[in-house]
């Protein structure tokens, strides 16, 4: 008998244990904009000299026609 009530006890504990988290924490939501910061970081390292390269001839036609 006290076996068939077991994984009845387990899934009581683990509902109350996952049923009392309300929504996210500031240290959540800070962990969220650090990540979106840092691949926001890495796009325009990355993609900063590629860029530069587009704008060159804009940059030299400028120069040459005042």
């Amino acid at each position: 008998m006290g076996d068939s009530q077991t994984p009845l006890f387990a899934f009581r504990v683990w509902g109350v244990i996952f049923s009392t988290e309300r929504g996210a924490t500031s240290a959540e939501y800070a962990i969220l904009v650090a990540t979106v910061a840092a691949v926001i970081i890495v796009a325009v390292a990355a993609l900063g000299n590629s860029t530069l390269g587009l704008f060159g001839p804009v940059d030299t036609f400028f120069q040459t026609h005042p």
